[in-house]
């Protein structure tokens, strides 16, 4: 887990909260974001050591050489990125509220209570379902589209669906007995 956010979480917890579930950016996703950034690096270092002065004229081997070093800064673009979503998110499902911690180094956080939670829905493509295992969540804090927190790629979705759902259903059920107690 991530240490600064994983500690930042922990902080955000009172004493007698408990976390159900920690969730960040998918495994499957980090190797394909990691393959995909090394795989533009070698194909640019292979553009650029073809041996381009022997066949073309001089102006256009300096495009080659120019073709691989923006390809190889594509491939670093996408390593960063790839480590970012790592290591700058996690969401952690409490039994009283959902936590998302973002930032690398300065945390922004955010709370949401289950109370306040309208609606949950997945979405998962093909692809994510199939190669990554992982899916998205849209969970909608009002009645109106205004409000959506997105959660995405994460592998244990349905899990946090079924966390919110639960703690949801439950809160409801102890508003309203607490509102019959009272008349």
């Amino acid at each position: 887990m991530i240490v600064g956010a994983l500690r930042k979480v922990k902080e955000l917890v009172a004493p007698d909260e408990k976390i159900e579930l920690l969730a960040q950016y998918g495994v499957r996703h980090q190797i394909y974001g990691y393959g995909k950034g090394l795989t533009y690096i070698v194909f640019g270092s292979f553009i650029a050591f073809i041996p381009w002065a022997n066949f073309l004229p001089h102006y256009v081997a300096w495009l080659g050489i120019a073709l691989s070093a923006i390809i190889g800064l594509l491939g670093l673009i996408i390593l960063w990125q790839t480590m970012y979503r790592r290591w700058s998110r996690v969401y952690a499902f409490t039994d009283r509220r959902i936590i998302i911690v973002q930032g690398l180094i300065v945390h922004d956080s955010q709370s949401i209570d289950y109370f306040k939670v309208q609606d949950v829905s997945i979405d998962e493509s093909f692809i994510e379902k199939m190669l990554f295992r992982t899916g998205d969540l849209k969970i909608r804090i009002d009645t109106e589209f205004k409000n959506v927190i997105h959660i995405n790629d994460i592998e244990e979705y349905q899990q946090a669906q079924k966390i919110i759902y639960s703690h949801k259903t439950g809160m409801k059920q102890q508003i309203s007995v607490a509102e019959n107690a009272s008349t």
